[in-house]
């Protein structure tokens, strides 16, 4: 059971929350060299290297809010809320017996 976010409202047991991403922002990941470690295969040797990490921009969820199916899909219908992702990757569960 949850409460969800945006309407208030407590979930039944076993029903599935999802997390809705509100905020993003920018972000800059330095250069980190010798950051990864792996082995480089070259015909019948190989060689234990540390390749340097490029880093990059990219884009961190700020803030995200659980919320029921009814309220995820309507933030999912408006535009700005298209990342929507269920809390957990399970299914409905199997009964038992």
């Amino acid at each position: 059971m949850y409460k969800c976010e945006i309407c208030g409202q407590n979930s039944q047991p076993r029903t599935p929350a999802y997390k809705v991403t509100i905020e993003t922002r920018a972000v800059l990941y330095p250069e980190r060299p010798k950051a990864n470690s792996c082995w480089k295969l070259r015909g019948d040797r190989r060689k234990f290297v540390h390749p340097d990490d490029p880093g990059g921009t990219g884009e961190e969820c700020a803030r995200e809010v659980t919320v029921c199916a009814r309220c995820a899909a309507n933030l999912a219908g408006s535009a700005g809320f298209a990342r929507l992702g269920r809390l957990n990757g399970h299914t409905k569960r199997k009964p038992r017996g």
